[in-house]
């Protein structure tokens, strides 16, 4: 029997992993550890991340989550925050049948919740991760570190390289929620009614207040520090693995100074890049994404930093500030060569550039729910203007054509002209008051995107039955991201995805700069304008059936309704 970092147990064998998740509050002192002293949230076996779980392709993983948060209180509704201290968990990145990875059961408090997952003989090895993934209560529980790193690697917990390291992000945001600089633990807890909140004198209507940069605590950690420094070894290859749960912000990374250290990104979301490791001198994390990096560091006088810099994208919630520092170390032993992974073999992903799908066209678009009634947009000004201009019109036509034989609409086509008029003004009156309703209520939902509902294909997750659409087992399936309102992570359990297409070149020149690329394989796009054709994708709907579940990884939209599932069948 081995122990785990935190002195849990976890039992390896030739084919067998078991990992205990205790979830519990966090103590105060590891709270003031990190610089927060009126916050405790939800953690995994006392630490504000999970441990690192390794397992080799054919194993049999089972994770029990014991919960020993208190009861929930009040009531929840379907696409609302609540039932905060129920919980799940999800294996993020696995190809695994979506019978395991169930994330629509729950594990209330004083319960016990096993998963047992059966890991392929064929599955790629590669960078991945688990977190909780209860609908309702997803962004808080992810939110305050209720993930950790999960790697299929050789067989008996062996490394990959000569020297790797995992680390799992995690975003703490105070007072961030108007800079958009994240998700707001305290904006979002009270939303909530988390009786696990901050104290009483953080009001709600403080909250509401117009916050200033001075007011926001904001800040990285990196397994559940603030700031580490590591070693990696000197003028060798080491490879760090980045596991980014964080479930708004985005991050643009580069190393300080220039030039202190080399990096190539080997892997995108747990899949070896398809044409090989890419020299970069920054790469992007958005929401659920991972990414392996080479990093070679030629100078031991030169220590240097991966720091999180502002992006050209301002519409995205960007960290700006420290991650982690590395030290280089003739201590550590690394790679004489860059390091890569083996090509994947798996039928999951075998290359579809020139197959032909063999299953109908899927399109596929997020975005806030709206009423029928579009006026919100250009052409629905234009309609009310229309309806308003026609309906005197109309209305004479049908007095003066249509009401013979009906006794009192009759006598109103026999009076005067001043009669027919008067009538007239009355309904012009009319319709205009229904207009402003309709477009009140329909503004009034349109400023509700991150309080109300939100969609996937115009419709908010109902049930597990409510299939967007149906795939056949063995099928190549080709999808089309949609164009939404916003450029949201579009995440897919159970099959990764091929870009294939982007529409036009200045969404593959900002989708590249993204860190996605033609050709290559991953489980969450997102974080770069979609072109007016939207991001074509193709997937192998092979190996597992059920209900497959796509949603955004900003995952308070996933909370609100921007979830859906599709059905693969024998």
């Amino acid at each position: 029997m081995d122990k785990d970092a935190y002195g849990f147990k976890v039992f390896v064998t030739a084919a067998t992993v078991e990992q205990d998740l205790f979830l519990d509050i966090a103590d105060p002192e590891l709270m003031e550890s990190v610089g927060i002293d009126h916050w405790q949230p939800r953690v995994y076996n006392g630490r504000l991340v999970g441990p690192t779980i390794r397992v080799s392709p054919g194993d049999t993983l089972r994770i029990t989550i014991i919960n020993r948060l208190s009861p929930p209180q009040g009531a929840w509704k379907n696409n609302h925050l609540g039932r905060l201290n129920a919980t799940n968990l999800h294996v993020h990145g696995l190809h695994i049948s979506p019978q395991e990875d169930d994330v629509l059961v729950s594990c209330q408090p004083g319960d016990n919740l096993t998963y047992v997952y059966h890991v392929p003989q064929d599955h790629v090895h590669g960078t991945y991760m688990y977190h909780a993934h209860l609908h309702g209560a997803a962004v808080i529980q992810v939110g305050q570190g209720l993930a950790g790193a999960l790697i299929i690697g050789p067989k008996n917990g062996e490394l990959e390289f000569p020297f790797e390291k995992d680390l799992v992000l995690g975003h703490v945001c105070f007072h961030c929620y108007k800079l958009k600089s994240g998700v707001d633990w305290l904006f979002h807890s009270h939303e909530a009614g988390d009786v696990n909140g901050p104290p009483s004198y953080m009001k709600p209507e403080e909250l509401a207040v117009k916050e200033s940069e001075e007011r926001v605590f904001s800040k990285y950690l990196v397994n559940g520090l603030v700031a580490p420094t590591i070693n990696v070894p000197l003028k060798e290859w080491g490879v760090l693995r980045f596991i980014h749960p964080p479930v708004a912000a985005h991050v643009n990374i580069i190393i300080v100074p220039e030039g202190a250290c080399e990096m190539s990104v080997i892997a995108a979301d747990g899949i070896p890049s398809t044409d090989g490791p890419r020299k970069v001198n920054s790469f992007i994390l958005i929401p659920g994404s991972r990414r392996d990096v080479a990093v070679r560091c030629n100078s031991s006088d030169q220590h240097a930093q991966f720091i999180g810099v502002s992006h050209k994208s301002p519409d995205n919630y960007w960290y700006t500030g420290d991650i982690l520092s590395v030290i280089p170390s003739s201590s550590e032993s690394g790679s004489a060569t860059l390091p890569r992974y083996e090509p994947p073999t798996a039928k999951y992903l075998a290359d579809t550039r020139n197959l032909s799908p063999t299953a109908p066209q899927f399109h596929l678009k997020f975005g806030p729910y709206y009423p029928t009634f579009p006026s919100h947009t250009f052409l629905g000004w234009l309609f009310a203007v229309l309806a308003i201009l026609l309906v005197v019109p109309l209305w004479k036509w049908f007095v003066v054509h249509c009401s013979r034989g009906y006794g009192y609409i009759r006598l109103q086509a026999e009076q005067s002209r001043f009669g027919a008029e008067k009538n007239s003004t009355v309904m012009i009156l009319l319709a205009a008051v229904v207009l402003c309703v309709l477009f009140s209520a329909s503004n009034f939902r349109a400023a509700q995107l991150e309080v109300g509902e939100l969609a996937v294909n115009g419709k908010s997750f109902t049930s597990a039955t409510d299939y967007l659409t149906q795939m056949h087992l063995g099928d190549l399936n080709e999808w089309i991201y949609e164009k939404g309102d916003w450029k949201h992570p579009v995440h897919m359990h159970t099959y990764p995805v091929q870009i294939v297409r982007f529409g036009d070149e200045a969404s593959k020149d900002e989708g590249e700069e993204a860190g996605f690329y033609l050709g290559h394989w991953y489980d969450t796009i997102g974080g770069f304008k979609f072109s007016e054709e939207g991001v074509t994708v193709r997937f192998w709907s092979v190996d597992f059936s059920g209900g497959i579940l796509v949603h955004c990884h900003i995952l308070y939209h996933e909370d609100h309704g921007m979830l859906a599932l599709a059905e693969t069948v024998k």
